[in-house]
């Protein structure tokens, strides 16, 4: 992470527009980069950073910030790497974490993960809204 944040600070703040993903441009803006900074000292304070949690209004920008930083620490692409669940009143846990399924065998169940249990197998970023 603070290869990253040093890369956004060398970039120059009031003429840059990088791509955060394939249909927008991410402009790094002073507060774009505060916003950054701050995220990244949250991801590298600890080996296993906590769950962050960003606030503010609808369209800020946390979404778009999140995936901009996704994307600029993969080479690969941010869809691989960045589970999206749009939670609402109809998710529940076994969308999320999973539950036991039945089989073609009468009587026998198998473990079907939910998306955030595969997403965590998988050493993939998730981002809850």
């Amino acid at each position: 992470i603070g290869e990253c944040v040093t890369l956004f600070r060398q970039t120059n703040v009031e003429n840059s527009r990088t791509r955060a993903d394939n249909s927008a441009e991410f402009v790094l803006t002073t507060t774009t980069m505060r916003n950054l900074t701050l995220l990244g000292v949250a991801l590298a304070t600890d080996p296993f950073p906590p769950p962050i949690l960003l606030s503010g209004p609808a369209g800020s920008g946390k979404s778009s910030l999140v995936r901009f930083l996704v994307h600029s620490l993969h080479s690969s692409s941010v869809t691989n790497q960045l589970l999206e669940l749009h939670v609402d009143d109809e998710t529940d846990s076994k969308t999320l974490i999973g539950s036991y399924t039945t089989t073609d065998i009468p009587g026998e169940f198998t473990w079907q993960p939910g998306a955030l249990t595969r997403a965590v197998r998988e050493g993939r970023w998730v981002l809850m809204e």
